[in-house]
């Protein structure tokens, strides 16, 4: 692929995933910049997003550690692009798993605490933790069946 075709697709890539919650930034160029890219419409990208709960230092333990049910976290950083690409599919589970595992997001530029606290040192870092407990980690951009997995493990 041509490099003005990289930087054309970069650019429709950033501007369709912040837009619309692309399932795959990664895309699928040709020389001409043009992506074969999937996504969710912007409404239902909305609508998954309030599933999600937003995790800071100072609501991690009462909304992860002390739930009743399993907790999938996402620690992640809006630089990261990892992170952005896997936030669509973070954000489906939500909505899928709602009512049998709750999912929150952790923004580890913001809440360094606990981010140290559980040793992350790459971004994404995936963790499901149950009865206040770390039963599975996952460090790196995984496909969605992978999050499932470790998601159905505890459940």
């Amino acid at each position: 692929m041509s490099e003005g075709g990289r930087l054309r697709c970069e650019k429709f890539v950033k501007e369709v995933f912040l837009e619309e919650g692309c399932l795959d930034p990664l895309g699928f160029c040709d020389n001409r910049g043009r992506c074969a890219i999937w996504h969710f419409g912007k409404e239902r990208r909305e609508k998954m997003m309030k599933r999600v709960v937003e995790l800071n230092d100072d609501n991690f333990d009462k909304e992860v550690l002390q739930s009743d049910l399993p907790v999938f976290v996402d620690f992640w950083a809006p630089w990261c692009g990892p992170c952005q690409m896997i936030a669509p599919l973070v954000e489906s589970l939500a909505e899928e798993y709602e009512g049998r595992c709750k999912v929150g997001k952790l923004n580890v530029d913001q809440n360094p605490r606990t981010a140290m606290r559980f040793g992350i040192m790459s971004i994404p870092t995936l963790m499901v933790f149950k009865d206040g407990k770390v039963v599975e980690r996952i460090v790196g951009a995984v496909p969605k069946e992978v999050m499932e997995g470790i998601i159905k493990k505890v459940l």
